[in-house]
């Protein structure tokens, strides 16, 4: 089902969005902000959820406001469903009593409660003790205020359908359990917040937010918001906008945060986040300031989140400490262009689907997961609908040795000129995980759908009856070159393979130069010629070529020394018509599997490429171990052309891997994102800390990793899809590696260029 959310609040065209600036003002040590929307817009009372106005009573003093309160708490209907306009900043001479049960409006005009105090034990205190259905708006409440549970600077909790619009709190709010800056607890009815900042220092338990705090099944909609300010938590769900955000129906869009920004410093001790604590909801485009800071409490010591949400305790994460189930629409909560400090955003597809890859298909984007699945978007790219599975094949048995494999494995599509999605992949040896003894190919009709029954198209099955082992191909990657025929580039670690011929097409034996030994890998391009409408193998129809070896494994003459392993070949075509293509590779130091590095070859036909140069490698000097005690890596690269002849390389790396889990080889902690300081032509001399600047660094926590990193520019945006897996340890104390959920790194292209200033470029 497409799942479109639903903006509560005017749609602002926003591309870059301002952080709070630092003030001179402190309290306590405290960090307490100037205080902005994300988008900077600043928000008047009628903007959001007009209702009417029968008759209007203006508030211009202490005295009048004080009078206000006790009609309110006398229930004098007249001022309980009123509506009231300030006239005036008010500062309050004596200890505030709560008011009871307002369910009018309060227009502030711009104007300010200042000096709410309050110093008392008892629950639900607030200038407010609690609203029913009020509008509050276009006003700054400020106090000192420490109370008991369920407590905050404007209302302890809520009931109704209740609007906050254009409202800021200042000052400093301790309190034990469900608390906020606007309000401690939703009890009930909904929240519908627009254009609100937290300033206020707010010093709490658990369930501690710097504009709401507990909110565990009511409607809720927080759109351009933000905390700017220090928020603290000694316990465990703290967030800096809201603490808890979950689902009571499958109404996906009645429970949201829209443009809801964290520049302030929020801490706790687990489910902590700096947009919110926990949440079953969509986080919609929120993000973090480069002021902001999120730290897990730990006894005596914090830690620093790195990450944008987290699987793994202790559920310390820049946005969102935890994302929840949701069992009311069986799905999790959702990161929807979501960005951290340094802009690299992005949106959670909520499928264990594997290593992903987007394209784009006549108006619509498409992400193909390993699997064998994919999902489709409708709105260029900002969500993406539920997968669909393109083979229905389980397992079936390779037609040389009847060995048993799944019909799935790093699906890579591409869209041929008639129209129509190839789908090139590997099928895996069940009996033998990760020998990928089989390249297929799918295609789909000209509306981009695959029939899940067709058989696959074989292109080569690997044997090695010497050594009783299969093959294995790796990666395949497809693009169409000048003469128009489609180049299926692969590595490919094959020992022996033989002709196979079922009656209706044969698999022809490899030419012996591709044998190589046992842990190489070559690089091997198969050429194939796809008539228009063609569906079946044959002449005339789909024509498999002879494979071409490009880069042998271990050839000491190309890559200066013997263990040389060519793996993970991606192409793009560069702005004057040649070739590109980026590989991962052994140094020279160490053995295949180990310390790989990210290079560049180029090529003028597709056909002959020039000796690969390493153009990314880790930090860390040559025959470093990380704190797993295995070689630092920077592993699965891709590459793609910006419309301005730019490159953009992305690759998984392992840099300042220390320790975490996994502690195995082919996980990783960070998907980085490279962009060439200028254009990219054949043969261009590239150095990573000379011609690329960084512009995207996605970090995972302890037991979180990446496996991919691959990259896709589509209609001026930049899409870095990855693979995230969450280790655990099971009850038996073994380590379980389960893949949790398919990230889609979204990248601003606009955003971008105005991060890096290059103004020209736009």
């Amino acid at each position: 089902m497409k799942k479109t959310p639903l903006i509560t609040t005017i749609i602002l065209s926003v591309i870059l969005l301002p952080s709070c600036k630092k003030s001179d003002e402190k309290k306590d040590d405290y960090v307490i902000l100037d205080a902005k929307t994300p988008s900077g817009m600043v928000y008047s009372f009628d903007d959001v959820d007009e209702r009417s106005k029968d008759t209007v009573k203006t508030i211009s003093n202490e005295d009048e406001l004080v009078e206000f309160a006790n009609k309110v708490n006398t229930k004098d209907n007249e001022y309980v469903t009123g509506y009231f306009e300030l006239s005036s900043d008010i500062v309050l001479s004596n200890e505030w009593t709560p008011i009871n049960g307002f369910k009018g409006q309060l227009n502030g005009k711009g104007h300010k409660i200042s000096n709410i105090t309050i110093n008392s034990d008892k629950t639900k205190r607030g200038f407010f003790s609690y609203i029913d259905g009020a509008k509050i708006g276009e006003i700054i409440f400020e106090g000192n205020i420490k109370a008991g549970d369920t407590s905050s600077i404007v209302s302890g909790y809520s009931l109704g359908q209740c609007t906050f619009v254009g409202v800021t709190v200042e000052g400093k709010l301790e309190a034990p359990n469900n608390i906020g800056g606007i309000i401690g607890s939703i009890s009930g009815g909904s929240v519908k917040m627009v254009g609100c900042v937290n300033r206020a220092v707010i010093l709490g338990s658990s369930y501690v937010g710097g504009l709401i705090g507990a909110n565990k099944t009511f409607k809720t909609n927080i759109s351009d918001s933000s905390n700017c300010a220090t928020v603290i938590g000694r316990g465990d769900t703290v967030g800096g906008v809201i603490a808890s955000l979950t689902h009571s129906t499958s109404e996906v869009n009645d429970y949201n945060l829209y443009q809801c920004f964290n520049y302030g410093l929020v801490k706790g001790q687990t489910y902590t986040g700096g947009v919110v604590g926990l949440s079953s909801a969509q986080l919609i485009r929120c993000g973090a300031g480069l002021e902001s800071k999120v730290y897990q409490i730990k006894d005596e010591e914090e830690i620093e989140a790195i990450t944008l949400t987290s699987f793994a305790s202790p559920y310390c994460s820049i946005l969102c400490g935890h994302l929840l189930y949701n069992t009311s629409i069986n799905e999790y909560g959702e990161l929807i262009e979501c960005q951290n400090q340094y802009g690299f955003a992005i949106t959670g597809i909520n499928d264990p689907a594997g290593c992903t890859r987007i394209i784009k298909f006549k108006d619509k984007v498409m992400l193909f997961a390993a699997t064998n699945k994919y999902a489709v978007s409708e709105d260029g790219g900002h969500t993406f609908g539920a997968f669909t599975t393109v083979s229905s094949k389980a397992t079936e048995t390779c037609p040389i040795d009847q060995e048993a494999s799944t019909d799935t494995g790093n699906t890579q599509p591409w869209v041929l000129e008639d129209g129509r999605i190839i789908m090139m992949y590997r099928a895996i040896r069940v009996s033998t995980s990760f020998s990928y003894g089989s390249l297929r190919m799918r295609i789909s009709d000209e509306n981009g759908v695959f029939n899940s029954s067709d058989e696959p198209i074989i292109l080569i099955e690997n044997y090695t009856p010497n050594t009783g082992k299969a093959g294995a191909f790796y990666e395949p990657y497809p693009i169409v070159l000048d003469d128009g025929s489609l180049a299926v580039y692969i590595s490919e670690d094959v020992h022996y393979s033989q002709e196979f011929d079922n009656g209706s097409y044969k698999i022809k034996k490899l030419d012996d130069k591709l044998i190589c030994a046992g842990g190489s890998q070559d690089t091997v391009m198969i050429p194939i010629k796809i008539a228009p409408g063609a569906t079946e193998v044959g002449e005339g129809k789909i024509e498999i070529g002879e494979p071409k070896l490009i880069f042998q494994g271990s050839n000491t003459s190309m890559f200066g020394h013997e263990n040389s392993r060519p793996g993970m070949t991606v192409v793009t075509q560069l702005y004057d018509g040649s070739y590109a293509m980026i590989l991962e590779n052994s140094t020279e130091q160490h053995n295949p599997g180990y310390n790989l590095v990210t290079q560049i070859t180029y090529s003028r036909d597709g056909l002959t490429w020039t000796a690969p140069k390493t153009i990314i490698r880790p930090h860390q000097s040559g025959g470093s171990l990380n704190g797993c005690g295995k070689q630092f890596k920077c592993c699965a690269p891709f590459i793609s052309t910006l419309p301005d002849g730019r490159i953009v390389v992305t690759c998984a790396t392992d840099e300042d891997y220390e320790g975490y889990y996994p502690n195995d080889d082919a996980h990783y902690k960070h998907e980085i994102c490279f962009i060439s300081k200028e254009k990219v032509a054949y043969g261009a001399d590239l150095e990573r800390d000379r011609d690329f600047i960084q512009v995207g660094n996605y970090k995972y926590s302890t037991n979180e990793y990446c496996v991919w990193a691959s990259v896709a520019v589509i209609d001026g945006r930049i899409y870095v899809s990855g693979l995230q897996g969450v280790n655990y340890l099971k009850v038996d104390g073994t380590l379980a590696s389960p893949t949790d959920w398919v990230l889609i790194s979204s990248i601003y292209y606009l955003d971008l260029y105005n991060n890096l200033g290059i103004e020209e470029l736009k």
